[in-house]
């Protein structure tokens, strides 16, 4: 983590850094990340795209091994897999984010 990482979040240039850092934030303040950004930990009120199961048991593989090989946190995981989850919703509906397929 650089110096201008932690100037931007301090400035509020970055209100919600990306994983791994609320994490080294956290551990350089001593304090929780769940303190030091409250976005990361509250519920989503949004519906979860509904996935194949094949598709959730890949997933569950993949952020399995993400959890062994990541300093992240859980709240952490779990938004980057609330965004990974909803990139493949768009993608599978040929990019739009509204439940409506693009035109060509």
């Amino acid at each position: 983590m650089s110096v201008n990482t932690v100037s931007r979040w301090e400035r509020g240039v970055i209100t919600v850094p990306h994983p791994p850092y609320p994490h080294l934030l956290a551990m350089l303040y001593g304090k929780p990340a769940a303190e030091l950004f409250p976005a990361l930990h509250k519920p989503v009120a949004q519906a979860r795209p509904i996935l194949p199961a094949e598709v959730e048991r890949a997933l569950d593989a993949i952020f399995a091994g993400l959890e062994v090989i990541c300093h992240a946190g859980p709240a952490e995981l779990a938004l980057l897999r609330r965004q990974f989850t909803h990139l493949l919703a768009v993608v599978a509906n040929g990019g739009a984010e509204d439940g409506h397929a693009r035109a060509s």
